[in-house]
């Protein structure tokens, strides 16, 4: 209790300062970034890890759902045919996909189906927007949307293939097996929380460097003598209260939303304390020591009543 009663105590920090407390830093850091670490490891293992666990059994479901059986797409020379009519729609139903992607149900106005891709080999990039699709196949390009941009990728830069439902799953297949694609990925996700903490650690370690300069400045400014070691100490005690409460706050969403502006006070409020408790050593060294008074019985231990006699001579 006492300990936790310390971090609330400019005195505490003046000690930390001044190197009669001992702060341990290490344990500091580690503690923030375990818990800047929360948010972002829950959705990887809530969010992330049920999208990829069996990873190629969807992966083959969702070919065997959304390819058709018939379609075969041969690019030859850059140049694209297909065995069915056009222009021909690859689509994918929104409970599948909100299923793959572990999505939460989808609102019941929303569109049943998702238009992957548009085969049309007599169309043109230009009206790629007329066929309402993610991807349009046209005989010498394939035209995608990526951010609010329409991007053309010409078929030449493709070498000579074919494209059906048995090659496709025999090429996950494929994949699959020489580089164990699905394993790698599970180990990764699954140490990925480790992996966030790590870097947190790392980031807050250089975070508080940084701070630590310009408190070292403060510090100099008001002539107090106290090297980069306890100075970086020092910083890190009196930042760990008020970042443990930001982050806390952060899972508020009201203030989820407002960090930005939140921080800076934050890292305003560090800096007042930061102050006061180099205001508060300073005064503890410049403070005049106690007198303390002199018993004069104590001159003569062996007999109290005796007053030591002072002599003194003039020349």
């Amino acid at each position: 209790m006492n300990k936790l009663k310390n971090l609330f105590s400019l005195t505490y920090y003046a000690g930390v300062l001044a190197g009669t407390n001992n702060f341990r830093w290490i344990l500091a850091i580690l503690i923030l970034a375990l818990l800047i670490s929360m948010q972002p490891s829950i959705f990887v293992i809530t969010k992330v890890y049920p999208v990829v666990k069996d990873l190629e059994n969807k992966v083959n479901a969702l070919i065997d759902e959304v390819y058709p059986q018939k379609l075969e797409i041969k690019i030859k020379n850059g140049i694209a045919q297909t065995n069915v009519t056009e222009p021909y729609y690859i689509v994918i139903r929104q409970e599948t996909l909100n299923n793959i992607l572990s999505l939460e149900k989808n609102d019941p106005n929303t569109i049943s189906k998702v238009r992957l891709l548009a085969i049309d080999t007599k169309g043109k990039a230009e009206e790629f927007e007329q066929y309402q699709t993610l991807a349009l196949l046209t005989q010498t390009s394939l035209v995608y949307q990526s951010d609010n941009e329409i991007n053309i990728y010409s078929l030449r830069e493709i070498e000579d293939l074919t494209i059906n439902k048995e090659i496709i799953l025999a090429e996950i297949k494929n994949l699959n097996s020489k580089y164990n694609i699905a394993n790698l990925l599970n180990i990764f996700i699954l140490a990925a929380p480790l992996l966030i903490i790590l870097s947190i650690f790392i980031s807050q370690f250089y975070f508080f460097l940084l701070f630590s300069i310009a408190v070292y400045i403060m510090i100099k400014i008001n002539k107090i003598e106290a090297g980069f070691k306890k100075t970086y100490s020092y910083t890190v005690a009196v930042a760990f209260v008020p970042l443990i409460l930001w982050n806390i706050a952060s899972f508020v969403p009201i203030v989820g939303q407002n960090l930005e502006t939140i921080g800076s006070i934050i890292i305003i409020i560090i800096f007042v304390i930061a102050y006061l408790g180099i205001k508060k050593l300073k005064q503890e060294e410049t403070k005049p020591p106690s007198q303390t008074p002199v018993n004069v019985s104590q001159a003569n231990p062996v007999n109290p009543e005796v007053k030591p006699l002072i002599q003194t001579q003039k020349i």
